[in-house]
C-alpha cells in the first residue's frame, strides 16, 4: 500500500506543471477609474451588517468598470446578480463588470445561514437543453442568464461562502460570451451543504475560461452546460457528496485535481452529446467504488495523463486506473499514426505581484494625456510606458486615449492594467506597441481595445484579457491589412496568452507561446490573405479554441509546431460560399494535432484539414473522414517530433 501510494505521487509530480496559485493583493491607486464599494460607496465589510441591498444596486447598475471589494466580510442574505438586458444593447450589458477583490483568501462574500435551506429545483436539464432557470433564484453570486452577447465578464480574486444550513444554495453562477474569465476564486461551503458550487449555465453561454478555482462541498463541485468551449485550468474540488463534475457542456481542462469524500459512483459524468477534454489530472476517493472514476454516456471524450485512485477504473470501459492517452470517436492522420498527440512542453503562466507602493505606478492622465479618445494621446502614453522609476501603468476606465504612432514599452515596466480603458487607433496610423529588452516578466492586462502588439525581445510576457481590436473612422472599407496579425510573436521569450481574441502570428523558431481560452471570429477569407492564427516559425500550444465563421482558421508551416486541444467551429451563415470549402487548418511540412475537433451550426467547413508533406498534398473532408467532427488529428513529422515533445 505505502509503495502503491508513492508511486501516485510520484506520476502526480512527473505531470506538467500547474499554473501558479495566483495568490495575492490586487491593489489600485487613486485616479484608476475602479469603483471601491467600500470608500466609494460606505459597504459595510467587517461580516456585521447585512449589505446585499447595497451590493445588489452597485452589481446590478454598474458594467464598463470595475467593481473592487476591500478584504473584508460581505455579508449578504440574497442574490449579487450583474446586470441584466436581454435587448442585447452592446452600450449596455454587453462588457462586464469586473469584479475584484483584493485578496483570494480574505476578501470574503458570505451568505446567512439558514438563508436557502431547501433548493428550488434540480440542475437537470429540459427538453430543450437547458436547466431550469429559477435553480439560480438561490446563487450567491450571477454575472447574469443572459445572451450570447455577454461579454468581458470577470470575477477574480475573492472567496464566496455560503456557510452553513444552505442545502438549496448555488455558490457562483458564472456566464460569459467571447471574452471573459472567472479565475483565482475561493467556493466553500462550510458545512459541506449546497446544491452547486460552479455552475457555468446560462443561455449559450461560452467561449470563457475558468482557472485556478477551488471548491469545497456542494452536492456538485461543478455543473457545466456551455453551449461553447470552457477552457479550465488549475481546478480542485474537494468533497463533494455526489459529482465532482456534471458536464452537460463543453469542458477542456488541464490540472484538475479532484478528491471524492465518497465514492459510490463516478466523480465525473460526462454527457451524451457533451465534450470533456482532460489532461494532466488527477482523481482520488477515500473509499473503494464500483463505478469508473469518469463516466461517459456516449460524449466526447480526449483524455491524457490522468492518474485515478479508488475507482474501478479510469474511464468507463477500460480496466486501467491511469490513462496515457484515451480519445473517443475516429483518430485521423493523412500521413502517419494517430494514437498521440504531439505533445508539446506545457509551462507554468508566471505570477507577477501588484505593486503596492503607489509612488512606482504612473497613469497616462499624469503625463499629459486628454483621454477623450478623439485627441491623440501618443506622445503622453509613450512617457507613461517609459517613466523613470515606474514598474506599473494604469489606464483608467473612464478615459479612452488614441495613439496615432508607435509605442515602446520600456524594459523597467512589469505591468500595464486596463481597468476597461481603451487605447483606440486607426489601421492606417500604423500604430503598434513593441515590447523592449527587460529582466523581469511583463503583464499586460484588460484592455478591451489596444494597438497591435509585437514581442521581438527574450523577455517572457502574459497577455491576459488583451484584445486588440481597429478603431475605424465612420464609412471607412475594410483593408487587407485591417485583417494582419494584431499579435505578432517572433521573439525568443515565453509569452502566455489568455481570453484573447487577437489574430496572432508566430515568426521564430526559438518563440515558445501557450494559449488559454481562444476567441476568433476575424481570418482568412475572400477579402484577405490572413489566417487567424499563422505558425511560420516556433511553438504554440492552445486549450481551447472557438471560432465563427467560415474560414481557415490557422496554417502552420515547415518551421512550426501547434498543438490544440478542444476546439468549438461554429458559422449559423456563410455569407461566401467558397470559404466554406477552405480547410480549418493546413499544415504545410510543419507539425500539429488537434483534439476533438466539434462542428456545429447551420453551416460547416467541409474541408477539415489540408495537408503538405515534401510537395505531396493530402486532403481530409467531410465525406472521407466520415463526418464534420474529429476525436484526434495528428498531422506531424515523427522523426522531428521527438526533439519538440515533452520529456517524461
Amino acid at each position: 500500500m505505502i509503495r502503491s501510494r508513492f508511486i501516485f505521487w510520484l506520476f502526480w509530480a512527473s505531470l506538467s506543471t500547474p499554473l501558479p496559485a495566483q495568490q495575492g493583493d490586487i491593489v489600485f491607486p487613486p485616479g484608476s477609474g475602479v469603483l471601491n464599494v467600500v470608500t466609494d460607496a460606505g459597504v459595510d465589510n467587517t461580516g456585521r451588517s447585512d449589505v446585499t441591498a447595497a451590493l445588489q444596486k452597485i452589481v446590478a447598475e454598474t458594467s464598463l468598470r470595475v467593481i473592487y471589494f476591500p478584504k473584508g466580510t460581505y455579508l449578504i442574505s440574497g442574490q449579487l446578480r450583474a446586470k441584466l438586458d436581454p435587448s442585447r444593447r452592446p452600450s449596455s450589458h454587453s462588457h462586464g463588470p469586473w469584479i475584484v477583490g483584493e485578496n483570494r483568501d480574505e476578501t470574503i462574500i458570505r451568505l446567512k445561514d439558514g438563508t436557502w435551506t431547501k433548493p428550488v429545483n434540480s440542475l437537470e436539464v429540459n427538453e430543450k437543453g437547458q436547466p431550469d432557470a429559477r435553480v439560480y433564484e438561490q446563487c450567491v453570486l450571477s454575472s447574469g442568464d443572459c445572451t450570447n452577447t455577454t461579454f468581458n465578464k470577470v470575477f477574480r480574486n475573492f472567496t464566496v461562502n455560503i456557510g452553513k444550513n444552505n442545502a438549496g444554495a448555488v455558490g457562483l453562477m458564472y456566464n460569459t460570451s467571447n471574452t471573459g474569465y472567472l479565475g483565482e476564486v475561493n467556493i466553500v461551503s462550510e458545512d459541506g451543504q449546497g446544491l452547486c458550487g460552479l455552475a457555468l449555465a446560462g443561455v449559450e453561454n461560452g467561449p470563457g475560461q475558468v482557472r485556478n478555482v477551488k471548491i469545497r462541498g456542494f452536492d456538485l463541485g461543478m455543473y457545466n452546460v456551455a453551449h461553447y468551449v470552457i477552457a479550465c485550468s488549475n481546478i480542485t474540488i474537494e468533497n463533494p457528496n455526489k459529482l465532482a463534475l456534471y458536464n452537460q457542456g463543453m469542458t477542456t481542462g488541464e490540472n484538475f485535481e479532484i478528491t471524492m469524500a465518497r465514492a459510490d459512483g463516478p466523480a465525473i459524468r460526462n454527457l451524451k452529446n457533451a465534450s470533456l477534454n482532460l489532461l494532466n489530472s488527477s482523481i482520488r476517493a477515500s473509499a473503494r467504488s464500483n463505478s469508473p472514476a469518469i463516466e461517459n454516456e456516449n460524449g466526447f471524450l480526449w483524455l491524457r495523463n490522468l492518474e485515478t485512485a479508488g475507482f474501478a477504473s479510469a474511464v468507463t470501459g477500460t480496466a486501467d486506473a491511469r490513462v496515457d492517452e484515451f480519445f473517443t470517436g475516429k483518430g485521423t492522420g493523412l500521413f502517419n499514426d494517430t494514437k498521440k498527440s504531439l505533445r508539446l512542453p506545457i509551462k507554468p503562466q508566471p505570477f507577477v505581484a501588484f505593486e503596492k507602493d503607489f509612488s512606482k505606478w504612473t497613469n497616462p492622465m499624469d503625463c499629459g494625456a486628454v483621454g477623450n479618445g478623439k485627441a491623440d494621446d501618443s506622445e503622453a502614453v509613450q512617457k507613461a510606458l517609459n517613466s523613470p522609476g515606474k514598474t506599473h501603468v494604469v489606464f483608467p476606465s473612464d478615459k479612452q486615449f488614441r495613439v496615432a504612432k508607435p509605442l515602446t514599452i520600456g524594459p523597467a515596466i512589469v505591468r500595464l492594467i486596463g481597468t476597461h480603458g481603451r487605447m483606440l487607433w486607426d489601421v492606417d496610423s500604423g500604430a503598434k506597441m513593441t515590447i523592449s529588452e527587460g529582466s523581469a516578466p511583463l503583464m499586460i492586462e484588460g484592455f478591451s481595445r489596444c494597438p497591435r502588439i509585437s514581442v521581438k525581445s527574450g523577455r517572457t510576457v502574459i497577455l491576459s484579457a488583451v484584445n486588440p481590436g481597429v478603431d475605424r473612422p465612420p464609412g471607412k472599407g475594410l483593408a487587407s491589412k485591417y485583417f494582419a496579425a494584431s499579435l505578432i510573436l517572433e521573439g525568443t521569450g515565453d509569452v502566455f496568452v489568455n481570453n484573447s481574441h487577437g489574430t496572432m502570428e508566430v515568426n521564430n523558431p526559438a518563440q515558445k507561446v501557450w494559449v488559454r481560452h481562444y476567441n476568433s471570429e476575424l481570418g482568412q477569407e475572400s477579402r484577405n490573405e490572413f489566417p487567424a492564427v499563422h505558425v511560420k516559425a516556433g511553438t504554440l500550444w492552445m486549450l481551447g479554441w472557438k471560432s465563427e465563421n467560415l474560414m481557415r482558421r490557422a496554417i502552420v508551416e515547415k518551421a512550426g509546431a501547434m498543438e490544440l486541444i478542444g476546439f468549438n467551429n461554429y458559422e449559423v451563415s456563410n455569407k461566401l460560399k467558397k470559404d466554406g470549402e477552405w480547410p480549418i487548418f493546413e499544415v504545410l511540412d510543419g507539425q500539429f494535432s488537434v483534439a476533438s475537433l466539434i462542428q456545429e451550426g447551420s453551416q460547416k467547413n467541409a474541408n477539415l484539414v489540408w495537408e503538405s508533406r515534401n510537395g505531396e498534398k493530402r486532403i481530409l473532408n467531410e465525406q472521407s473522414n466520415g463526418g464534420k467532427n474529429l476525436g484526434l488529428y495528428t498531422g506531424y513529422d515523427s522523426t522531428r517530433v521527438a526533439a519538440l515533445r515533452e520529456k517524461p
